[in-house]
């Protein structure tokens, strides 16, 4: 896949450790979400990491379980329209 990632830079958690996204505590968690909260690209995030299929860590200020759900209903909107 050769999407483009110049959205990547312009990251809130740019300069973060990965280690508070990819925590499997709830308040690691929390705190990176924090940073997703107020990020300019976020949405450009999330759609890299469904687009992609990440699995681990938080993307777009959602946790894999949530962007599963994301996923699947995504998926149900383009089976419907």
């Amino acid at each position: 896949m050769n999407q483009r990632l110049d959205w990547w830079e312009q990251g809130a958690c740019r300069g973060e450790t990965g280690d508070l996204f990819f925590s499997e505590t709830k308040t690691d968690w929390r705190v990176a979400r924090m940073f997703c909260a107020s990020c300019s690209v976020r949405e450009q995030c999330l759609d890299y990491a469904i687009a992609n299929d990440e699995r681990y860590g938080i993307w777009g200020g959602l946790t894999p379980p949530a962007r599963a759900r994301l996923r699947e209903q995504r998926r149900r909107l383009r089976v419907v329209s």
